[in-house]
C-alpha cells in the first residue's frame, strides 16, 4: 500500500486516527472503595489500566481487603487525593524513556509530604533500567506475562514494611527480572 494513497482520502486517515485514539482510552481504572468494618489501614492503590497493571493490583486489593480500607483510582485522579488519609500508598504507571512520568503523577509527587508512605511501581520497556523520581524510588519491571506474583510479592513487601514496621531501612530501588 502506497502512502500516498492515505493522502488522498484524509478523511479515512482522520477516522483510524481517532479511533485508535478511542481505543487507547476506553482501557480504564475502575475507581472503586472497598470498606471494611474495623479495618486497621488505609490504603491506595493508584494506577493506570493495563492487564498486567490490573492483574497485580487485584492481587493487592485481595491480600489487604481483610484488614485495610482500600481506595483503587486512576493516576489521573490523584490531584484529588489527601495522602494524610492513608497509611499507605502504591501508585503503579508506566515509566516513559528518560525517565518520563505523567503530569498527574508527577505533579502528585511534587506535592507529596510523606514520601514514606509510598509505594511507585512501574512498567518499562526494558527489564534492566530503573525509574525514579526526585529522591523516590521505585520498583521496575517489564509487563512480562506470568510475573505478577512475583511483582505482587515485592510490592506487598514494601506495603508491609510501610504497614507493620518491617525492615525499614531496606528500601531501596528494585529492577526485578522478567
Amino acid at each position: 500500500m502506497e502512502v500516498g494513497k492515505w493522502l488522498k482520502y484524509p478523511v479515512i486517515g482522520l477516522f483510524l486516527l481517532s479511533l485508535g485514539m478511542t481505543a487507547a482510552s476506553c482501557a480504564r481504572v475502575t475507581e472503586t472503595r472497598f470498606l471494611q468494618e474495623d479495618a486497621g489501614y488505609d490504603i491506595l492503590v493508584a494506577s493506570g489500566a493495563s492487564n498486567f497493571k490490573d492483574a497485580v493490583r487485584s492481587r493487592i486489593v485481595e491480600h489487604y481487603r481483610p484488614m485495610a480500607n482500600i481506595d483503587v483510582i486512576s493516576i489521573q485522579s490523584l490531584g484529588n487525593v489527601d495522602e494524610k488519609q492513608y497509611d499507605a500508598m502504591v501508585i503503579m504507571d508506566t515509566c516513559l524513556v528518560g525517565n518520563r512520568l505523567n503530569l498527574s503523577l508527577r505533579s502528585f509527587l511534587d506535592d507529596l509530604e510523606n514520601k514514606d508512605r509510598l509505594v511507585l511501581f512501574f512498567t518499562m520497556g526494558s527489564p534492566e533500567k530503573e525509574c525514579h523520581y526526585g529522591d523516590v524510588d521505585a520498583v521496575t519491571s517489564a509487563s512480562a506475562v506470568g510475573h505478577e506474583q512475583t511483582v505482587f510479592e515485592t510490592l506487598k513487601g514494601e506495603i508491609d514494611r510501610i504497614l507493620f514496621g518491617h525492615d525499614k531501612d531496606m528500601r531501596s530501588s528494585r529492577v526485578l527480572p522478567c
